[in-house]
């Protein structure tokens, strides 16, 4: 300590934790897939936690393709990051999906994705499909 110093001087105030948010929970999930889905998807997973808190008649199907976003790649029955960046994008314009979008994510099977409490914290994602990947 140098002299005339007051104690405190270098102290930072820490931040009281408040529980992370659900946008956050979500980036990090994210971030723990593979092939760099946090850096491919980070930019609409923002918008639609914004977008989410508006009433839209299409939100449970844009729901949907959110929850999909987090089960792994090779389960995708096709481009699920794609069609939600498309359908995002028609919602924030102000437009419906169109019929082919609807139809599409209406056959797709629903998912759960559940946490899992272990000594190693992962997702444990299980898909109507039956199909379990850790």
């Amino acid at each position: 300590m140098k002299p005339g110093q007051h104690l405190g001087t270098n102290v930072m105030r820490r931040r009281k934790s408040v529980g992370s948010s659900p946008l956050q929970s979500d980036l990090k999930r994210l971030a723990a897939l593979a092939y760099h889905r946090l850096e491919s998807s980070e930019d609409f997973v923002r918008s639609f936690a914004r977008f989410r808190r508006i009433d839209y008649p299409d939100l449970d199907r844009l729901q949907k393709l959110y929850e999909w976003l987090f089960v792994p790649i090779t389960l995708w029955p096709f481009n699920v990051e794609g069609l939600f960046r498309a359908a995002l994008k028609r919602a924030s314009a102000g437009k419906r999906l169109d019929k082919s979008m609807a139809l599409v994510v209406d056959l797709l099977p629903p998912c759960q994705v559940r946490k899992r409490v272990a000594l190693f914290p992962s997702t444990n994602t299980r898909c109507s499909t039956g199909i379990t990947s850790r």
